[in-house]
Order: C-alpha cells, then sequence, then structure tokens
C-alpha cells in the first residue's frame, strides 16, 4: 500500500527502527508493525520492537504528529 494516504508498513518499521538507535545509542532494534500507518495527524499503530541480542517483544506505540 502506503503512497500518499499511507506510509508503507516496511517504512515505518524501517524508520521507527533508525530513529530509536540514534536517539537512544543503541543497536538498530528490530520493528514489526501489523500494517500501514495512515497519513493524517492523529493516526496511530501498535507495533512490536525487539532489541538486538534479546528475544523479548516489547510495545511501541505511534501517533502521527504531522504530515509532510
Amino acid at each position: 500500500m502506503g503512497g500518499k494516504d499511507a506510509v508503507a508498513k516496511a517504512a515505518v518499521e524501517t524508520q521507527t527502527a533508525e530513529q530509536l538507535a540514534a536517539k537512544l545509542n543503541q543497536p538498530k532494534p528490530t520493528i514489526t508493525c501489523p500494517s500501514d500507518l495512515k497519513a493524517k495527524v492523529g493516526a496511530t499503530l501498535d507495533c512490536e520492537l525487539v532489541a538486538q541480542g534479546d528475544t523479548t517483544k516489547l510495545p511501541v506505540h505511534l501517533e502521527v504528529d504531522s504530515v509532510k
């Protein structure tokens, strides 16, 4: 899917992992999301994070705060 109305699932996963790794100065985690993220302020998506070298799944709640 993706396009102007949504950000593709794979892009959401990659961008989220890269931003978290940079912000926390940690290795890039694995992020798994169930679907694309709507390109609308206030849209939400609940994903899972697994840190490198770990198997524990942690919840990650994403919310759109701006659209370019």
